[in-house]
């Protein structure tokens, strides 16, 4: 997969479907990764022209869009992109330690469910450096 950062505009995503046509990758799946109101504002069309690849999922930057479209709003911004990723059938991954505050949380209420945890970081870790290294 292909992570792409501050995607904003349907020529963004034209621009990376091009990239990984020209390595003869056309099986390569593409994350968009929201973070500003403009993204955010584009999504119906961005989504369009990221189904044309093999594979999309969509990452919501919480943090980011905090900061572009205000706190009290987070909620209904991520609502709204779940929403939207949900009727498309795409999936989406939520950003911003969600991961390091279930761990924190799963932490207390039970020790077998950390070493677990650190059974699949560990797993995920060695399966990931063998892919790189590829």
């Amino acid at each position: 997969m292909v992570g792409m950062s501050f995607v904003q505009e349907v020529a963004d995503i034209h621009r990376i479907q091009e990239m990984v046509s020209a390595l003869g990758a056309p099986q390569i799946g593409i994350v968009l990764k929201i973070e500003t109101r403009r993204g955010f504002e584009m999504m119906p069309d961005l989504l369009l022209a990221a189904m044309r690849s093999n594979a999309v999922g969509v990452m919501i930057a919480r943090g980011d869009l905090a900061v572009e479209c205000g706190y009290e709003r987070l909620a209904e911004v991520q609502d709204e992109i779940l929403w939207l990723c949900e009727a498309a059938h795409i999936p989406v991954i939520w950003a911003t330690q969600v991961g390091a505050v279930l761990y924190q949380l799963l932490r207390r209420v039970n020790p077998w469910v950390v070493r677990l945890l650190r059974r699949v970081a560990s797993r995920f870790r060695s399966l990931a450096k063998a892919m790189s290294c590829s």
